[in-house]
């Protein structure tokens, strides 16, 4: 619920100023990135982003993971989504 969310993160602010630091593997974890083109698009390969980011994610610890890539076309599409 809302409620547990806030007393989760309350929690945790007091634990980070108190420096009692938590482990990262023992949560779930949602990296993400925008990639700003500048007004000049380049396709990439999304299989090929997929190979780079599965080599890499082996290297981190953490109970469940998900990644979100977006790019300012990304953002455009979802902006003229939400204004229909």
């Amino acid at each position: 619920s809302a409620l547990d969310v806030r007393k989760n993160l309350k929690k945790f602010s007091e634990d980070f100023i108190e420096e009692k630091f938590h482990d990262i593997k023992d949560f779930n974890v949602i990296p993400g990135s925008t990639i700003f083109l500048e007004g000049k698009w380049e396709n990439i390969k999304v299989a090929t982003l997929e190979d780079k980011l599965k080599k890499l994610i082996v290297t981190f610890k953490f109970k469940k993971i998900n990644i979100v890539c977006i790019n300012k076309k990304t953002i455009e599409l979802f902006w003229d989504y939400i204004k229909k």
